[in-house]
C-alpha cells in the first residue's frame, strides 16, 4: 500500500522460530524489491527477547536496504519492553488508522 508492505501480526511475538520467520519474511520482501514495511502489532499482546530481537533485526535489514519501518498500534506491554531495553528511540511508531503512512 503506497509503497509499503503491511505485515499484520497477531498473538505473542515470542519464541526463536517466530522471530526467525519474521526476519525471513523481511529478507524475502527486500529481495523482491520492497523495502518499506509497516508492522501492525495491534494484536500482539506480548514480545519476549527473541521477538524484540526480531524487531531489531528487521529494522536493521530494512535500514541497510534504504527503507523505512513503521510499527503500528503497538500494545502497552510491548512498548514498555522496548523502553526498558532502551530501544524505543530506534523505531518509528504510529497509531494512525491509515496504517501509519507518511502524509503527502
Amino acid at each position: 500500500r503506497d509503497g509499503y508492505v503491511v505485515f499484520d501480526l497477531d498473538g505473542p511475538l515470542a519464541m526463536r522460530w517466530v522471530a526467525d520467520e519474521l526476519c525471513e519474511e523481511v529478507r524475502r520482501m527486500i529481495e523482491g524489491g520492497r523495502k518499506n514495511l509497516i508492522l501492525d502489532l495491534a494484536d500482539v499482546t506480548y514480545a519476549d527477547s527473541a521477538g524484540i530481537g526480531a524487531l531489531v533485526a528487521a529494522r536493521s535489514l530494512i535500514a541497510k536496504a534504504g527503507g523505512k519501518l513503521v510499527i503500528l498500534s503497538v500494545q502497552r506491554r510491548v512498548r514498555e519492553m522496548l523502553k526498558r531495553m532502551r530501544l524505543e528511540p530506534f523505531f518509528a511508531f504510529s497509531d494512525d488508522p491509515d496504517f501509519g503512512l507518511p502524509k503527502a
